[in-house]
């Protein structure tokens, strides 16, 4: 019994490590890449994607990407301890993975680029601009939540339309992992029938 607390402490800890790191700090989605703010794009506005079709992911994955390094070095500093659960759990590549394949389900030709200027030069007609904003719940109780928003470019590179997912997910008791995967899941769902509907 002593030895399957421990266990659970340690769990408990190491699932926790995350909250000793600062959070990320979330910019604006268009921050670096447009001298404007992504607030005045119209919402869930019906659009036409113009192809061939390019992608840009907003600075703010870089952003939890960074966070989740230091915390996944944090998780694996354990050695036989470390709580793999959650080692998976926030694997940075299953979230850009998972958006790439449902963008490509609606846009199989669809290309990542760099920024504006990229996909200008490489001939690309328009643009889908994808800003992913991950929360973490820490503790048992807490919650996790993920957003994902696809800002719709024409031709002229303007924004017409603004397109968002949310997924939730209540961190267990134990908290072997923060459920950041289901939360993924949920937000890709919603932003995935929501561009069948309004995106052609």
């Amino acid at each position: 019994m002593k030895k399957l607390m421990a266990t659970l402490i340690v769990a408990l800890t190491l699932t926790g490590c995350a909250a000793t790191l600062p959070p990320p700090v979330y910019v604006d989605a268009f921050h670096g890449l447009l001298n404007r703010t992504s607030a005045a794009v119209p919402v869930d506005q019906p659009a036409t994607v113009a192809q061939p079709l390019g992608l840009i992911f907003s600075e703010n994955l870089e952003q939890y990407l960074k966070y989740i390094k230091a915390a996944d070095v944090g998780l694996k500093s354990y050695g036989a301890f470390t709580n793999t659960n959650a080692v998976v759990d926030i694997d940075p590549k299953f979230i850009a993975g998972r958006v790439l394949i449902m963008l490509r389900a609606h846009y199989p030709s669809i290309v990542l680029v760099d920024d504006f200027n990229h996909a200008v030069s490489s001939g690309k007609k328009g643009v889908l601009l994808i800003d992913i904003q991950p929360v973490l719940g820490s503790l048992s109780g807490q919650t996790t939540t993920v957003t994902i928003t696809a800002y719709v470019f024409n031709e002229r590179m303007q924004p017409v339309s603004r397109i968002s997912g949310q997924g939730s997910s209540v961190v267990p008791y134990p908290a072997w992992d923060v459920g950041l995967q289901p939360s993924i899941d949920g937000a890709i769902r919603q932003l995935d029938a929501k561009l069948t509907t309004h995106v052609r």
